[in-house]
């Protein structure tokens, strides 16, 4: 079993990594990510003992020394991507999925803004809203700023169009706002900051989006000044959420490294 654990893994990764590219037309830096590993690591189950020195009768064949540095080189180079996936993996669930809402606090639910489709809003927008909305229908004192403006091929605002998906399932519109020029993580919660303190909102926010990406997502709110942000994860389909798992872990390099 342990012989063909890696090719598993491998293959596993291939799938992942391809499988959204497939089904939903989507290939991000996670999706190269995980191509890149599992192609390194198929690779290595498969060639581990190729290139063989002369043989020497009764002993096996040593493999060349060139073979033998780059094997060693690409299995730390993959030891130290798991190892460094699984330190950032800890807090990111914790982050997801252990940080709700107090019920003793007043918050203003911010919804992230996510790609829309001829207009209506993607699956993995629906499931932000309806977070969001799950949480509002128990608070009817909370406000909700929906984010997002015009991305790449869409005719409208994301933030408009989650508003009227919001509306058109029951919550009143006094209660909505709109942040709908915003193109990144960043700026949804930079302007949603500047929404909030103009319109005289509660500075405690909690966070509509997918569990994964509330991490980042705190941290940028901490930044434009928002206080003690909490979590509303929204479920990820199971099929992208490896590939957006391992994008994030990109993005949260980034935010440490350049966006501090």
């Amino acid at each position: 079993m342990l012989f063909y654990l890696p090719r598993l893994i491998a293959l596993a990764c291939l799938i992942f990594s391809l499988g959204p590219l497939v089904i939903y037309g989507i290939f991000n830096t996670g999706s190269a990510a995980l191509l890149l590993f599992g192609l390194i690591l198929g690779g290595l189950a498969v060639f581990w003992d190729a290139f063989p020195q002369r043989r020497f009768p009764g002993y096996p064949p040593p493999p060349k020394r060139w073979w033998r540095n780059l094997r060693r080189g690409l299995s730390v180079l993959l030891g130290l991507a798991v190892a460094g996936g699984l330190f950032l993996s800890v807090p990111m669930a914790v982050r997801g999925w252990m940080n709700p809402p107090r019920e003793e606090m007043d918050y203003t639910v911010v919804v992230l803004g996510c790609k829309v489709e001829n207009g209506q809003p993607t699956r993995m927008l629906r499931r932000r809203l309806d977070a969001a909305l799950e949480y509002l229908e128990a608070h009817p004192q909370a406000p909700v700023v929906v984010t997002g403006g015009v991305g790449d091929g869409e005719e409208r605002p994301e933030a408009e169009v989650a508003r009227e998906y919001l509306e058109a399932r029951g919550l009143d519109p006094a209660r909505i706002y709109c942040e709908s020029a915003s193109a990144n993580t960043r700026q949804n919660l930079e302007n949603a900051a500047a929404l909030i303190r103009e319109e005289g909102l509660p500075s405690r926010v909690a966070l509509a989006t997918d569990g994964f990406h509330q991490w980042r997502s705190g941290e940028y709110a901490r930044m434009a000044g928002l206080e003690d942000p909490a979590a509303l994860p929204a479920s990820t389909p199971w099929g992208l959420f490896p590939v957006y798992w391992v994008r994030e872990m990109g993005g949260i390099i980034k935010l440490y490294l350049l966006d501090r």
